[in-house]
C-alpha cells in the first residue's frame, strides 16, 4: 500500500479519500495517513475514531502544511458488525488540552479494514501422524489384488489384500430403476461357494430371496 492521502475543503468540511480501505485486521502498516487541505487550518490536529463503541483519538505530526499519523495497528481492528467500516473524524484545536474548544471538526468519514486469520497456535503434531497414516492407507491400496468372475447373470468382484484376507461383491443384471440398471450385493467367500456345490435347494432358497429383495427394491424406488 501507499500513503493514503486524505483531502479536506476547508469551508465545507467535506472529505475526499483516495481509497477506502486501511489496511487488514491488526495490520501494523509503515502507511502513513496525509490529511491536506485547500486552506490550511494551523493548530494541534488530533484523529478522533469509534471502534467496537470506544472512542478514542490520536495526536497527527504537522508536516508543513499537512497531518501525518502512520497507520497503526490500533486503527486497524476489523468490526465484523460494521463490515470493517470505521468511522474517522479530523479535529483541530489551538493547544494541545483535549478538554480545548476546537476550532476546526471535518466531517465524519469511514475507512474500511479487511478481516484477517490472525492464527495464535501452531498446528499440533498430530496433524502430521494424520498424514503419515493416510500415506500408509494408499500404499496398502497399491497392494490390492483384484479378480472379475462372471457365472449366468451374476458377476463376482473380488478383492485380495496383502494379508490374503478376501472381500467379494456380486453385481447383479436386473431391470433399469432409478439407480441404473445394475444392483449389487457384498456376499462372503463362503456363500459363493455353497452356490456352486449345485445343491437344487438352496438354488431355489436362493432365488426366491432374490425375487423378495428384487420387490422390496422396487417398492423402495417408486
Amino acid at each position: 500500500m501507499n500513503d493514503l492521502i486524505i483531502n479536506i475543503e476547508k469551508s465545507t468540511r467535506k472529505v475526499e479519500l483516495e481509497q477506502l480501505y486501511l489496511g487488514n485486521d491488526h495490520e501494523n502498516l509503515q502507511e502513513k495517513l496525509i490529511f491536506t487541505f485547500d486552506e490550511f487550518v494551523n493548530g494541534q490536529a488530533r484523529l478522533e475514531y469509534e471502534i467496537n463503541g470506544t472512542k478514542n483519538y490520536i495526536i497527527l505530526t504537522k508536516e508543513n502544511e499537512t497531518y501525518t499519523i502512520p497507520v497503526k495497528n490500533v486503527i486497524t481492528i476489523y468490526q465484523e458488525d460494521t463490515c470493517g467500516k470505521i468511522e474517522f473524524q479530523l479535529v483541530v484545536t489551538e493547544g494541545t488540552d483535549p478538554e480545548e474548544i476546537p476550532v476546526f471538526k471535518s466531517n465524519i468519514f469511514y475507512l474500511r479494514c479487511r478481516p484477517s486469520i490472525n492464527a495464535v497456535n501452531e498446528a499440533p503434531e498430530g496433524y502430521e501422524l494424520w498424514i503419515e497414516q493416510a500415506n500408509e492407507k494408499l500404499n496398502e491400496m497399491d497392494n490390492l489384488n483384484i479378480s472379475v468372475s462372471k457365472e449366468g447373470d451374476t458377476a463376482t468382484v473380488t478383492v485380495t489384500k496383502k494379508d490374503g484376507t478376501e472381500e467379494s461383491v456380486e453385481i447383479y443384471d436386473g431391470e433399469t430403476g432409478p439407480e441404473g440398471p445394475q444392483r449389487t450385493r457384498r456376499t462372503s467367500r463362503a456363500t459363493r461357494r455353497a452356490r456352486n456345490t449345485g445343491n437344487t435347494t438352496d438354488q431355489q432358497d436362493h432365488r426366491e430371496k432374490h425375487l423378495q429383495l428384487r420387490k422390496h427394491i422396487q417398492v423402495w424406488q417408486k
